[in-house]
């Protein structure tokens, strides 16, 4: 893809842009999955946590703290 997208490739000058989103998309799914999704799940853990010292239901236990 990289060559493509530099339009290093011969002939496929027509491919560079379709190159640049696959690139631009692999790169976008990687952070999404490795940044973004643990600390949603992170955050999540933490208001569960806060929720529970101050006492109100939370749904993972379904018990008041």
């Amino acid at each position: 893809m990289l060559p493509i997208a530099l339009e290093r490739a011969t002939g496929l000058e027509r491919l560079s842009p379709l190159a640049v989103v696959a690139i631009g998309g692999l790169m976008v799914a990687t952070f999404l999955t490795l940044i973004y999704v643990p600390l949603f799940y992170e955050f999540y853990r933490v208001t569960a946590q806060v929720a529970a010292f101050f006492g109100k239901k939370t749904q993972q236990t379904g018990e008041i703290a």
